[in-house]
C-alpha cells in the first residue's frame, strides 16, 4: 500500500509540475506575441511582470505607480509653468510693456 501512496504521489507532483511549465510557456508566449504586436502596429504597452504574478509583484507594481504619479505631476507642473509664464509675457506684451 505504501508503495502505491508513493507512486501517486509522485504522479501529482509530476502532473503539478507539467502543468507549471505549460502556464509558464503560456506566458512566455503571450508576452512575446504582445511584443510583436507592439512592434507592428507601433500600439500598445510594454508587459509588467506584476500583470502575470500579481501576488509576488504587489510592492514593485506600487512602487512603479506612485513613481509615474510623481513623474506625471513633475510633468503637470512643468507644463503649468510655462502656460503661467506665456500667459504673464502676452499680458505684458499687451499693456506696451515689452517690445515685439
Amino acid at each position: 500500500m505504501e508503495i502505491c501512496d508513493l507512486m501517486e504521489s509522485h504522479r501529482r507532483t509530476e502532473w503539478q509540475q507539467a502543468k507549471q511549465r505549460i502556464n509558464q510557456d503560456f506566458i512566455m508566449a503571450e508576452v512575446n506575441a504582445r511584443y510583436l504586436a507592439m512592434a507592428m502596429d507601433g500600439k500598445g504597452n510594454i508587459p509588467k511582470v506584476w500583470e502575470y504574478y500579481p501576488e509576488l509583484y504587489a510592492d514593485e507594481r506600487t512602487q512603479y505607480e506612485a513613481q509615474m504619479a510623481a513623474d506625471e505631476m513633475e510633468d503637470y507642473k512643468a507644463r503649468r509653468l510655462e502656460y503661467v509664464r506665456e500667459f504673464n509675457r502676452r499680458r505684458k506684451r499687451q499693456k506696451g510693456g515689452e517690445a515685439k
